[in-house]
C-alpha cells in the first residue's frame, strides 16, 4: 500500500488540499513535524515537506534515501523556505524573499503536470526563488514578477528519483487554481499519472 506523508511546522494546522486528496484518493495521511521520528519511507510513498524548519538528521537522511532511491517529494509553502543546505541541493534554487501578497501574472508550462491549471493571473504571495531552476529542471509553471520571471512549480530528476517544488503558500483564492497541478505532482509522484 502506497502511503502518504507531510512534513510541516508543528503550528501550521493539517493543510485543506492535502487532506481532500488524500481522502479522495482512500490514503491515510500521516503528518509529521521536522524534529519528529523519520517515517520508513518506500518508493511510490508521497512526501510533502512544507516545513521551514530544519529537518532532524535522522529526517534528512530518511527524505534524501527517498529521493535517492526512486521515490518522489515535493516541496510547498514553507518547505521551499527552509535554509538546509542539502534541501536547497534537491530543490535546485535556493530561496530569496517572499512579496507581499498580490496579483501575479502565472505562465503554464505544457506538460501533463499542469493538466487543468487554467488561471493567467492569481493572488498569491510570491516566494522567490534563484533562477536557476529555468536552467536545471523542468518549469512547469513561472510567474512575472515586474519585469522578471521566476520559478513557479518545477520537476526534476534526481537520481533515480523526482523532486517537486510548489513555491506557493496556497493562500485562499488561488488554492482552487493550484489544486489540478498538485493532484497531479501527487498522483505522478504515487505511481498513478
Amino acid at each position: 500500500m502506497r502511503r502518504f506523508y507531510w512534513i510541516q511546522d508543528a503550528a501550521a494546522g493539517e493543510p485543506a488540499l492535502l487532506r481532500q486528496y488524500a481522502e479522495a484518493r482512500g490514503l491515510v495521511p500521516d503528518g509529521r513535524t521536522p524534529d519528529g521520528p523519520p517515517p520508513d519511507l518506500r518508493r511510490g510513498d508521497r512526501v510533502v515537506y512544507a516545513a521551514s524548519s530544519r529537518p532532524s538528521a535522522d529526517l534528512l537522511e530518511a527524505l534524501l534515501l527517498h529521493v535517492l532511491e526512486g521515490g518522489g517529494l515535493l516541496f510547498l509553502g514553507a518547505g521551499v523556505t527552509c535554509t538546509a543546505h542539502e534541501l536547497t541541493l534537491l530543490m535546485g534554487a535556493r530561496f530569496l524573499r517572499e512579496l507581499p501578497y498580490g496579483e501575479l501574472s502565472v505562465l503554464c508550462g505544457d506538460s501533463p503536470l499542469t493538466a487543468g491549471f487554467t488561471a493567467e493571473a492569481l493572488w498569491d504571495r510570491a516566494l522567490i526563488l534563484e533562477r536557476s531552476a529555468f536552467d536545471n529542471a523542468q518549469v512547469l509553471l513561472s510567474m512575472v514578477v515586474g519585469r522578471q520571471t521566476y520559478p513557479l512549480v518545477w520537476r526534476r530528476d534526481w537520481y533515480l528519483g523526482q523532486v517537486f517544488v510548489m513555491a506557493t503558500a496556497l493562500p485562499g483564492p488561488a488554492r482552487e487554481a493550484y489544486a489540478p497541478v498538485l493532484y497531479n505532482i501527487l498522483d505522478a509522484m504515487g505511481g498513478e499519472g
